[in-house]
């Protein structure tokens, strides 16, 4: 609850999309794959709706206006656990967590957050016993066993966690929420648990692939927990701001004109670093126009000759998701000459 308008916070909105993006480990899997967008990309804003309608219930007055509030978060709870493994195992986690540590600060049971529990499991046993998944893990030849999994999976938190906490438009908005935090009305809890909990997110978006598949893939399991990481993180800066006493800080003013100083370095950075600048890149070296050339004369072989499958000489990184390699074994090979 900062003192800002409505213009501020729509550009601090802008501020944090715009870093999603430009952060985002697999850009092409996470805005243009059709299967990508719906698992991960729209998994994300439905958790995000979740939780904004779960704090709008938390304040409302009007008897009507929850049961409707509530009505629409068991619908969007069941979607959000449904799109994909990873969120099926963070909802109930996070759920779970809410519960206890409600029960042991008031002694008493919340209903409503038990029916969301109970509803979050059973959505998540769905995803998890559905055939399809079955067939899948049958498939994968390669799977680790748990202590394999476990040892990648840490790893891969330690590299993700840097990369995605410590680079210049994170470190700077962070910095600017520190700054700002001091204005804020609201508690929002203890640091630990942000800290736990963004290191959670990374930890699971490594596991579940490396138990089911034997390998992290694409990343795009981390597309899909790179928005609440963000929003743990900053959490975290928050939280730290208010849980301590910093004296440094004790005659700081953070003025309207420091804010727009930071951002514009924010802004500066958001566009200078990540995905970005590798977009603006690609098009100033013609990559796109050459893959686009490339994908048509290729399309226009094979639908003369569906079995002259061959890579594209010319790509780019930011629309490339995974293409042929010339060789009849692979995948993709199979799945263009069937196609075509």
């Amino acid at each position: 609850e900062l003192k800002t308008s409505t213009l501020i916070k729509s550009i601090l909105s802008l501020g944090i999309t715009l870093l999603y993006y430009g952060l985002m480990p697999q850009l092409a899997e996470g805005i243009y794959w059709y299967v990508g967008v719906v698992n991960y990309h729209f998994a994300s804003l439905a958790l995000i709706t979740m939780l904004v309608l779960l704090l709008a219930s938390l304040q409302s007055k009007s008897r009507l206006k929850l049961r409707v509030l509530q009505g629409a978060i068991i619908l969007l709870m069941v979607l959000s656990v449904g799109f994909n493994e990873i969120a099926a195992v963070i909802i109930p986690s996070a759920l779970f967590f809410l519960f206890i540590t409600g029960y042991l600060a008031t002694r008493r049971l919340n209903p409503f957050l038990l029916l969301c529990l109970v509803v979050a499991c059973l959505s998540a046993a769905a995803v998890f016993f559905s055939p399809g998944n079955f067939f899948r893990l049958n498939v994968a030849s390669h799977s680790m066993s748990l202590w394999q999994s476990i040892y990648f999976s840490f790893l891969q938190s330690i590299r993700f966690f840097f990369r995605f906490a410590f680079n210049l438009p994170v470190l700077l908005a962070s910095l600017f929420v520190f700054m700002a935090g001091g204005e804020a009305k609201r508690k929002v809890g203890l640091p630990v648990v942000y800290f736990v909990g963004s290191l959670f997110l990374l930890f699971v978006a490594a596991l579940l692939p490396y138990l089911a598949m034997g390998q992290l893939g694409q990343h795009r399991t981390y597309n899909y927990v790179l928005l609440i990481f963000l929003l743990c993180w900053f959490l975290f800066i928050l939280s730290l701001r208010q849980s301590h006493y910093f004296p440094f800080l004790a005659n700081f003013q953070f003025t309207s004109g420091r804010k727009i100083a930071f951002g514009c370095m924010m802004a500066g950075s958001i566009l200078s670093f990540g995905n970005l600048p590798a977009i603006c890149r690609d098009i100033h070296n013609g990559k796109l126009t050459h893959y686009r050339n490339d994908f048509a004369c290729r399309e226009y072989q094979l639908l003369k000759s569906p079995s002259a499958v061959y890579p594209l000489e010319h790509t780019s990184a930011c629309l490339l998701i995974t293409d042929a390699k010339g060789d009849t074994a692979f995948f993709a090979d199979k799945c263009m000459t069937r196609y075509y």
